[in-house]
Parts: structure tokens; C-alpha cells; sequence
């Protein structure tokens, strides 16, 4: 996968405004989420649309980064071996 080096973040939050205290765990249906994807503008402005007719309630946010690296975690392929010498 490519990052641009200068690209745009978009910031997506959806969920209600109710407060939730941190130290009752438990799952629930209207906690909040944060989605952010890094991207060129034109990926990013191309997604818009969709991220707009998708949300009834909550907040998009758009703004410029410069992203100082990305590391996926797999290894890098392993070099070819030598062929025999002819």
C-alpha cells in the first residue's frame, strides 16, 4: 500500500454525546467511534460522498498532514537466492 507523503487525514466521529465513565467496563451499543484514514485528497474528497449519506449523526473532520512514516508489520520479501555459476 502507498501513503502519500503529503496527504490528508479525515477524521470521522460517530456516536451520541452521552458520557461514559471509564472505570464500569462493559459493551454497549451506543459508545462512540472514531474512524481515521490517511489518504491524497483525491481518494479522500472521492470517499466523501459516501461517508456523507452514510452518517446521521456525528462530525467529519478534514485536515492536511504530512505523514513521517508507514510500517505495515509484515517483512519485506526475503533476497533471491544466488543461481548456480555457470
Amino acid at each position: 500500500m502507498t501513503i502519500p507523503e503529503d496527504g490528508y487525514l479525515l477524521k470521522i466521529y460517530i456516536g451520541v454525546s452521552r458520557l461514559h465513565m471509564a472505570k464500569i467496563p462493559r459493551l454497549s451499543e451506543d459508545l462512540p467511534i472514531v474512524v481515521e484514514i490517511v489518504d491524497g485528497q483525491e481518494k479522500i474528497e472521492a470517499f466523501m460522498p459516501l461517508v456523507d449519506e452514510s452518517i446521521d449523526e456525528g462530525l467529519a473532520t478534514l485536515e492536511r498532514v504530512k505523514v513521517r512514516f508507514y510500517r505495515s508489520g509484515e517483512s519485506p520479501d526475503p533476497p533471491s537466492a544466488p543461481g548456480p555459476a555457470s
